[in-house]
């Protein structure tokens, strides 16, 4: 197995571990999505370790990613900052532009990994899930949550799903099987808790 199956596998096995102990403590499968965001960032930075220097400008675009939706949520920043600071901070929209920063540079790195495959009628393909990523995150307040997520999720199935059989070519891409499976492991808590 390569370095980048066993980071995906060590990431997958850590989340699913977790919805195994709250199956057997709880008796619901709960994965711990609020750490999908830190899970994802840890693994882009692994990554950078070992394609930084043959995709540097990837490898850039998907830990700014990580980071952008790490700082999207207000969960992490209620760890630094006050009680005080934080009341202020939840008033303000910077979550929101780090979210929409995070969703811009998604759409990026979707066009990124489709101009990859050289057949060019290929690229197009692209265009599903970007247009599924744009309504699950333009959708957002008129949608619940759930069926938010549930449209983000199908955008970055049909990525996956893509890139599958191009893992010997672009090992990258295994960064994609990770989002798939923590965006898949977040609608399943969520339609638990409903």
């Amino acid at each position: 197995m390569t370095q980048e199956g066993k980071t995906v596998t060590l990431a997958s096995t850590t989340v699913f571990m977790y919805g195994l102990v709250s199956y057997l403590q709880f008796n619901q499968v709960i994965f711990p999505f609020p750490l999908n965001e830190i899970i994802f960032l840890i693994a882009s930075v692994l990554f950078a370790r070992i394609h930084f220097k043959n995709s540097p400008k990837t490898i850039s675009l998907i830990i700014a990613l990580g980071l952008l939706n790490v700082l999207s949520y207000e969960f992490y920043w209620n760890i630094f900052l006050s009680n005080d600071n934080m009341i202020s901070f939840s008033k303000s929209s910077a979550t929101d532009i780090f979210k929409l920063f995070y969703y811009i540079g998604l759409i990026a790195w979707i066009i990124s990994t489709f101009n990859e495959i050289e057949i060019n009628f290929r690229k197009y393909f692209s265009l599903l899930p970007i247009t599924l990523l744009l309504t699950g995150s333009i959708f957002s307040e008129e949608l619940t949550p759930f069926y938010s997520q549930i449209i983000i999720l199908l955008s970055i199935s049909f990525v996956f799903i893509f890139v599958f059989s191009k893992l010997k070519q672009f090992p990258i891409h295994y960064l994609w099987i990770l989002l798939f499976i923590l965006e898949l492991t977040k609608v399943w808590s969520l339609a638990s808790l409903r």
